[in-house]
C-alpha cells in the first residue's frame, strides 16, 4: 500500500521537515495511531523483550526512505530494476526487522510466503 501512496510520504515529509507539533500530533492520531498500535503488538507478541517503539519507528524508516529513494535507485552502485521491485524491498526489509526480533522470518511468515513470491530462503 505504502508502495503506491507517494501521497501519504510527502505528508509524512513535510510534517518531519515543518515540524508544527499540532500537526504531527493530528498525523499520528488521525493517520499512523492504529498502523503502529498493531505493530508494537506484533513486535511484542514476536519478543516480548524487544523494543516495540525502536523497531516501529525503524521499520516506518526503511520503507519510506527505500520508496522514496526509488527515482535514484538504478543510478547508484549495484542498483537495478530488481531492487526497486516491492517484493525485493518487503523481503529484505522484512530480514533486517526479523534479524532485530531474534526470530526466524520462515517461521513467522512460513515459506509458503517465500515460494509464492519467488524469494531465496533467508540465512
Amino acid at each position: 500500500q505504502l508502495a503506491q501512496d507517494s501521497f501519504f510520504r510527502q505528508l509524512l515529509i513535510r510534517e518531519l521537515v515543518e515540524q508544527d507539533e499540532e500537526r504531527a500530533r493530528f498525523v499520528v492520531r488521525e493517520v499512523m495511531s492504529e498502523t503502529c498500535h498493531a505493530l508494537h503488538d506484533v513486535f511484542v507478541a514476536i519478543n516480548p523483550k524487544c523494543d516495540p517503539h525502536f523497531l516501529t519507528t525503524s521499520l516506518m524508516g526503511l520503507v519510506l526512505f527505500h520508496f522514496q529513494i526509488n527515482p535514484l535507485r538504478p543510478y547508484l552502485p549495484s542498483g537495478s530494476h530488481e531492487t526497486q521491485a516491492t517484493t525485493y524491498l518487503t523481503h529484505h526489509i522484512q530480514a533486517m526487522i526479523m534479524a532485530s526480533l531474534g526470530a526466524s522470518l520462515i517461521a513467522t511468515i512460513g515459506t509458503e510466503h517465500h515460494a509464492r513470491n519467488h524469494l531465496p530462503p533467508l540465512r
